[in-house]
């Protein structure tokens, strides 16, 4: 979930909903100069987790819900390989 402060943490204002899912670990992001922020971040990191990215700026996270034409969530980076078990033939 995301949130804004404009006290420097001290109070924070919104809640946007990036990924409603357990087993969601790791975010980091950026805001680029026009405003957008950039959130990655992996769900179900073993065995066949992925990496998202979520895209959304301060007036989604304001309004809790999206507004802008920016927001993009959950889209998929990478997924990675699910390594065969003892019971799978290997090549």
């Amino acid at each position: 979930m995301a949130f804004v402060s404009d006290d420097d943490g001290r109070t924070w204002q919104g809640g946007l909903i990036l990924d409603e899912r357990e087993k969601v670990t790791y975010p980091d992001g950026t805001q680029a100069p026009d405003g957008t922020i950039h959130i990655v971040y992996d769900y179900n990191r073993t065995p066949n987790g992925e990496v998202l990215m979520a895209t959304f700026t301060e007036a989604d996270v304001r309004a809790g819900k999206p507004v802008s034409d920016k927001v993009r969530l959950r889209g998929e980076v990478a997924r990675l390989p699910i390594e065969a078990s003892a019971d799978t033939e290997q090549p």
